[in-house]
């Protein structure tokens, strides 16, 4: 149990020093994700050959529940994390089959299992969903915070903000602020915001967007997202402004100047 404590807390270190290395600008957002998901991964390596060596034990008990900043490291809707809880679940109702930790763990991954299994069938609809739109433009089609899909082709005829952002990052109340102040202004006359997140953290996400008041979607696969390719994302946050056709009007890198851009739809 020292040495998982030990590796917590080196962990939590790496995230908390590239945390401040990104607040002071010497790192962009894509090299913070990138080297935040290597920094987890890299610990999750090294636990996971411990929980594997003995899966019944009490330290791979506590290695499944230890958490940096207040989330689980070891994620149970993550298919790769299942695993380990799994593991450790399966054996435990083998040797201690009527203890509370084990009803708990056991109950605990069931109910993981189940809502693993109905966002897979979630992906696999998305990954069969068509690419563009009537207009040729690059579809986006993902779920919201209840799982709801919603797709960006289904606001034709509304002006929308395409959104492309990271909600674990500094800049980011300060930047729903304004969009908020925005989208008040401009929403009686048919303006939506459609807002991607890729956060790699999912909790952290649903915290971040359940109060918003547009839509607010979240691609999985965080850095390694097609959609920052297709749309020649080099930078978050970075905006497209559409037209009620759906076509691109302009690109936003620069937000001061989004309310200028805006006011020409109307």
């Amino acid at each position: 149990m020292r040495e998982v404590d030990e590796r917590v807390q080196q962990t939590a270190l790496r995230i908390n020093s590239l945390g401040n290395r990104h607040k002071r600008a010497e790192i962009d957002d894509m090299t913070f994700l990138a080297q935040l998901d290597s920094t987890l991964q890299n610990y999750k390596d090294n636990i996971s050959r411990m929980i594997l060596g003995n899966p019944g034990s009490a330290v791979a008990y506590y290695a499944l529940f230890q958490k940096i900043n207040n989330y689980l490291i070891f994620d149970p809707y993550n298919k790769q994390d299942y695993a380990m809880f799994g593991a450790v679940a399966t054996s435990w109702n083998r040797y201690y089959p009527d203890t509370e930790r084990t009803k708990h763990l056991y109950k605990f991954t069931m109910n993981a299992l189940k809502t693993r299994r109905l966002r897979e069938q979630q992906e696999k609809l998305l990954q069969e969903a068509p690419l563009e739109t009537e207009t040729g433009l690059p579809d986006i089609v993902l779920p919201e915070v209840d799982g709801k899909k919603v797709a960006l082709s289904s606001l034709l005829g509304k002006v929308v903000l395409l959104d492309f952002v990271v909600y674990n990052a500094e800049f980011s109340p300060a930047h729903n602020m304004e969009l908020n102040r925005i989208y008040q202004q401009h929403k009686s006359k048919g303006f939506e915001i459609y807002q991607v997140s890729f956060d790699s953290d999912e909790h952290f996400w649903k915290i971040s967007a359940d109060n918003l008041p547009w839509i607010t979607v979240r691609d999985p696969k965080s850095v390694n997202a097609r959609l920052l390719s297709t749309y020649n994302v080099r930078e978050l946050p970075t905006a497209f402004i559409l037209n009620q056709e759906g076509d691109l009007v302009s690109r936003v890198e620069d937000y001061s100047q989004l309310a200028a851009e805006l006011n020409k739809m109307w």
